[in-house]
């Protein structure tokens, strides 16, 4: 999904929601290669993300530790067509259709479909997993079953992650401060930022101040109930048929109800649009995120704090992992090779240093690991790093080919249709779960 999540790159090179994955054994021989064959020959990536992983964020985290490690590849990155290369092909499927060559995908799980699957790129790695006894165990048990789910039933597995979307609340405390209100803290649920959003919807003078910003497309995509958007077996949308997005919508809907937004156009509440009132204007106090590290050439000119994302009363649950995977193509004549490359980029070793750095948000579930996160970087000195990973995933939901985060978008529009009286929540749910099982038909070819 290229909702400009956010993949940023500062200071060292500070990345957060990148691709891929990889492969290594927890102990002893993790990160080993093959030394057998040294023939030289080059790896080229492309991603799903050109702003994020432009060439030189990729030299940085990934090229020249991969030159120290296996000097007889090379490696490269491409894309689609950018303001900064436009003389490359418009997408995916004209890069391919020019005979050029794709080695590795990297893209996140809500973008795996139409970089890999909708071009029969995907190639199951199942049988290196077994031949190098890769251990699985290293991500969080939510994780490894997205990335078995991806591929279906019984059909291995496609990609291994390598990072995670950040899944936290960040927070304004200039506007906390402003206001005498309490800073936020981990474990919140949902409730106690409902009822802190309610004592920030304040004006001083002509600045309107807005207690939270809400991104409807992600959340709803990782909901922390496990609800699917596409039904696995019938195909269809469940926005019309299971009663809990009913109160999922009418439970978000209420945090507008408030006058403040009542001064706000309904294009001035997309994500985009909240995303600009925390970082850029300064007047939103709380942005709960799933998919964005934010970082502070972003946050500049304000104070801002971090802590876990809200929960919902009675659980611990957190999102669904968000990973950013990396997929080895069935166009791969290095395949095998191509896995020891990854299990490099999994291994303790490099995950560790990525991490000092702020690279990246690790996908393993060692705590030392995640623990490090930015402890190299300024601009993470004091933060609460640990916010970025949720106490525990809630349990990932069928993500197929043709079930990817796009379908957020018609949740997010039905939100909107009630908070803006188009239609009742009932109403907008069965209008939109129309034009999903449409669109279904439409990507079927029927």
């Amino acid at each position: 999904m290229n909702n400009k999540t956010r993949m940023s790159l500062v200071g060292t090179g500070l990345i957060a929601l990148m691709v891929v994955s990889a492969c290594s054994k927890e102990g002893g021989s993790e990160g080993s290669s093959k030394t057998e064959d040294k023939t030289p020959f080059e790896l080229i990536f492309y991603t799903s993300d050109p702003a994020g992983w432009a060439q030189d964020k990729f030299d940085l985290v990934f090229k020249e530790a991969l030159k120290q490690k296996f000097p007889w590849i090379t490696v490269k990155i491409t894309s689609s067509k950018t303001t900064e290369n436009p003389e490359l092909p418009a997408s995916v499927e004209e890069y391919l259709a020019s005979g050029e060559r794709i080695d590795v995908v990297l893209a996140s799980a809500g973008t795996a479909y139409e970089y890999v699957m909708k071009n029969q790129l995907q190639l199951d790695i199942s049988p290196y997993i077994k031949k190098y006894e890769y251990n699985m165990n290293r991500f969080p048990d939510a994780i490894v079953k997205q990335a078995e789910s991806m591929a279906g039933s019984g059909k291995g597995i496609m990609g291994l992650p390598f990072a995670v979307a950040p899944q936290a609340l960040y927070y304004n405390v200039d506007i906390f401060d402003k206001f005498g209100v309490s800073y936020p803290k981990d474990g919140m649920t949902w409730d106690d930022v409902y009822q802190l959003s309610k004592r920030l919807n304040r004006k001083e003078g002509e600045t309107q101040y807005f207690g939270f910003g809400f991104n409807a497309l992600h959340e709803s995509f990782l909901n922390q109930w496990s609800m699917p958007l596409l039904d696995q077996t019938t195909v269809k949308s469940t926005l019309d048929t299971n009663p809990r997005w009913t109160d999922w919508i009418n439970y978000f809907v209420r945090f507008y109800s408030d006058p403040a937004y009542a001064t706000l156009k309904r294009s001035e509440l997309s994500w985009t649009a909240e995303v600009k009132r925390f970082t850029h204007d300064h007047t939103s106090a709380m942005l709960p995120t799933v998919t964005s590290l934010y970082t502070d050439i972003d946050l500049q000119g304000m104070k801002w704090g971090v802590v876990s994302h809200p929960v919902f009363a009675g659980t611990d649950l957190g999102p669904q992992p968000y990973p950013q995977y990396l997929f080895i193509t069935s166009m791969n004549k290095h395949a095998e090779d191509t896995f020891q490359v990854l299990n490099y980029l999994t291994s303790e070793e490099f995950q560790m240093q990525a991490s000092q750095k702020g690279h990246f948000l690790t996908s393993l579930k060692d705590p030392k690991i995640r623990a490090a996160f930015g402890q190299n970087e300024p601009q993470f000195q004091g933060k609460n790093v640990q916010a970025f990973w949720p106490k525990n995933y809630a349990d990932a939901t069928w993500i197929g080919d043709l079930n990817g985060s796009g379908w957020g978008a018609r949740v997010s529009s039905a939100m909107l249709d009630v908070i803006f009286n188009v239609s009742d929540t009932n109403t907008a749910l069965r209008k939109w779960a129309e034009e999903m099982n449409q669109r279904v038909l439409t990507l079927q070819g029927k």
